[in-house]
């Protein structure tokens, strides 16, 4: 299972649990915040987490989710929202718009349609682009 560290003046510090698995998102566009999914609640459902590494009593969860492949892909410039993206399989993965604050996730686009989404980052000014197979 993949663990989160922080490295400073040499020395490692573990900022998840040491048993579930972890894995990196995206970090906020100030540098504070860094999201990440791990299965600590229930050993498979890969919910997600913001955290800021400087200080690991920050670490927060964000939304609870259903199943393995969710990742927050970027952050909003703003700092109060993130684009999620939920992997179901090579052709096809899920968009979402996230509320930090509450956790709701707002669907992008129609999740009935076998879209897969390569990559999914907000512009400065909060408009979002994104990478798909969508017309191809």
């Amino acid at each position: 299972y993949w663990q989160l560290y922080t490295l400073a003046n040499g020395r490692l510090t573990l900022l998840t649990d040491g048993k579930s698995r972890n894995e990196l998102g995206a970090w906020s566009h100030d540098g504070r915040w860094l999201a990440y999914s791990s299965t600590r609640r229930t050993g498979s459902d890969s919910d997600l987490y913001v955290i800021d590494p400087r200080d690991p009593k920050s670490d927060r969860l964000v939304a609870q989710v259903k199943s393995g492949g969710w990742t927050v892909a970027d952050f909003h410039p703003d700092g109060r929202g993130a684009v999620v993206l939920e992997y179901v399989s090579v052709t096809k993965s899920n968009p979402y718009l996230l509320d930090l604050s509450s956790g709701t996730m707002t669907p992008i686009g129609d999740h009935k349609k076998t879209i897969s989404y390569g990559d999914a980052e907000f512009a400065a000014d909060g408009t979002l682009w994104v990478t798909s197979d969508e017309g191809s």
